[in-house]
């Protein structure tokens, strides 16, 4: 199998003799660290650091008697793992007593990159169960490193996940599409199964693995009957898996809204309540989403994903399209190209009245903390005079189309704009952070009626 960007570069093999104590050598490629324990899961399931023709793994280790879900997953990785966002499969090795699978190796997973950039983390929302690629709270000191790793590294502000977050739910919704165009359900979509790697160029991406209970569609079927062996983990699988009924894609999207929720609150919220509450809080449709009222977006995608019937809930691939997945250059695109259609309609037509409808409830938005009637009041007046100045028609601050205009013709010339904006001491990542709220406000009530 080919090598990738991301792929670890083959090491020496020059350990120490404590190390070599716990080496195990398996088959002719891999060499399996018993002291390096990543994590520990029941029935003598372990995953640890080691070797896989000389290049540096993680050495997933299973009992025999578990042959099944190994045979799974590794049928799974092998016909999906060209993916950029699915970790890699490198091969396996057997003895008389364990199944070692050699993967990808990654730096940890979403759940402990969580609990190392975020202060305020708490654990057992997001770490509380007992499957194999769980990080036990015993465990946690291993991961200090980390935080030299991720010193520079925010993941919210204000309740919204900053750029590094979003491109990390981007790359977990791109594998689940991935998957799913395959006809594969993953069917345990959680923090640990969702591992962080760090490029050769200094970027990260997330991937997902542990493919042991996912599910194959056959071709030309949507769901499949219930099995005991796909029902995810507690608190974080669908109310069909509960209720063991038909297994579609559907229950991933469920899983992944979960996911998504823990990560925009850094690990304090779980929709559905805290460890064992979960299931019956699912079942039952007791879901809180009320830590999402200021984050119109998100509360969009993720109501919609948690819907009781699977039937209901948006496709994987319909995710990746949602304006709360949007890069901040898509977001303005979006803004821009409204402005400019806008610009070519009558005042009659039902698409500008629909805009200006809207318009109240956008300027009259609590966007800096107080009720306002004319959008320039948040907005910088000398740079609305500057604009103005440069030639650009005069702006109507009671009309929603011409807030539009603004960001349209600021982001459009901004080269024109550029020393004026420098002479300000603006700094560019000021104004993206500041605006944030605003233009997620923008995109949220402009998207339905351009759809």
């Amino acid at each position: 199998m080919s090598s990738t960007a991301d792929d670890p570069s083959p090491v020496k093999n020059n350990e120490d003799s404590d190390t070599n104590s716990y080496r195990k050598e398996v088959g002719e490629k891999l060499v399996f660290f018993r002291n390096k324990v990543i994590a520990k899961g029941s029935n003598g399931n372990l995953v640890c650091e080691g070797i896989y023709d000389d290049r540096e793994v993680v050495v997933k280790r299973l009992l025999r008697t578990h042959h099944k879900v190994a045979t799974k997953e590794i049928e799974t990785l092998r016909i999906s793992d060209e993916h950029e966002n699915i970790v890699r499969y490198y091969g396996v090795e057997y003895d008389c007593d364990f199944i070692y699978i050699a993967l990808q190796r990654c730096i940890c997973n979403l759940g402990v990159l969580i609990y190392v950039c975020e202060k305020f983390y708490d654990y057992e929302v997001v770490n509380h169960d007992c499957s194999v690629t769980s990080v036990g709270i015993s465990q946690i000191d291993r991961w200090d490193p980390l935080r030299s790793i991720f010193k520079d590294v925010n993941l919210i502000k204000d309740g919204r996940p900053l750029p590094f977050l979003s491109k990390l739910m981007r790359d977990i919704v791109s594998g689940l599409v991935h998957l799913h165009a395959l006809g594969i359900i993953h069917g345990d979509l959680k923090p640990q199964n969702i591992l962080i790697f760090k490029r050769q160029d200094g970027t990260f991406c997330a991937k997902l693995s542990d493919m042991g209970i996912s599910r194959h569609l056959p071709h030309n079927m949507s769901s499949l009957s219930y099995h005991s062996s796909g029902c995810g983990t507690v608190g974080w699988r669908a109310p069909e898996c509960l209720s063991q009924g038909r297994q579609t894609r559907a229950l991933d999207v469920f899983s992944l809204a979960c996911i998504f929720c823990v990560c925009i609150t850094g690990g304090r919220t779980h929709p559905f309540g805290h460890d064992f509450h979960r299931d019956s809080n699912i079942a039952e449709n007791n879901v809180n989403l009320s830590f999402l009222n200021e984050f119109p977006e998100a509360r969009d995608l993720i109501s919609q994903s948690l819907h009781p019937n699977p039937k209901l809930r948006p496709t994987s691939a319909k995710l990746l399209c949602h304006p709360m997945l949007w890069d901040s250059k898509k977001r303005i695109m979006f803004i821009c190209d409204t402005s400019n259609r806008l610009r070519n309609l009558d005042w009659s037509s039902d698409f500008s009245k629909a805009m200006e409808a809207i318009g109240p409830k956008v300027i009259g938005a609590k966007l800096c903390g107080w009720k306002m009637n004319h959008w320039d009041q948040f907005v910088d007046q000398q740079m609305l005079t500057h604009l103005t100045n440069c030639g650009f028609n005069n702006y109507r601050p009671w009309l929603f189309q011409d807030l539009l205009r603004l960001q349209r013709n600021l982001y459009s010339h901004i080269d024109q704009h550029f020393n004026y904006i420098k002479a300000r001491k603006t700094k560019k990542k000021d104004v993206d952070e500041r605006d944030i709220q605003q233009q997620e406000t923008l995109v949220k009530e402009v998207e339905n009626p351009a759809a």
